[in-house]
């Protein structure tokens, strides 16, 4: 009945997939590259040398041990004071930092989104097998029988930013 119809909605779509605009991901590539070499540069030259932005431990540290900050929250796992997007969202908005120390933080946070953003989504797409020969990702709609919801991977159409929805063109 109504379960084996929607799974063959689900194999239609999986079969349809998806068109890739590829001047258009070539295009969200470059903005992301420049952006990040951009927030990059601008980290390095306000935090200490050989600083790594994408290194929780030396985030921590900065912010820390030798800021003196008081942590958002801690880590679920390690204990360790948190560094994610979320703590130091709130540490921009609430510790009344100077300027300097605020673009220090919001560069990292940048840095963290243009890097997820190409590893995640931009370079798959581009040389990861993803696209297949006739131009099109087909992602696997699964339904989740708990839910009956559609889970879809390979790659996860339902994650796939707002901003970047537009390499995915209708025919």
């Amino acid at each position: 009945g109504r379960e084996h119809m929607l799974q063959d909605i689900g194999c239609k779509m999986q079969k349809m997939g998806m068109f890739v605009d590829r001047d258009k991901l070539l295009e969200h590539e470059i903005k992301f590259q420049a952006e990040l070499q951009k927030q990059r540069k601008l980290c390095l030259e306000i935090g200490p040398e050989n600083f790594n932005p994408n290194s929780s431990a030396q985030v921590r540290k900065i912010l820390f041990s030798e800021w003196g900050l008081s942590p958002v929250k801690y880590n679920e796992k390690s204990g360790e004071p948190s560094t994610d997007d979320d703590s130091l969202r709130r540490i921009l908005t609430e510790y009344g930092l100077d300027e300097e120390r605020n673009t220090f933080i919001q560069s990292i946070r940048l840095i963290r989104r243009y890097t997820k953003l190409l590893s995640t989504y931009v370079n798959p797409l581009k040389s990861g097998g993803l696209v297949l020969p006739d131009g099109r990702v087909h992602p696997a709609y699964n339904r989740l029988p708990a839910t009956g919801r559609y889970s879809p991977s390979s790659p996860n159409a339902q994650n796939i930013p707002y901003d970047l929805r537009d390499i995915f063109v209708p025919q």
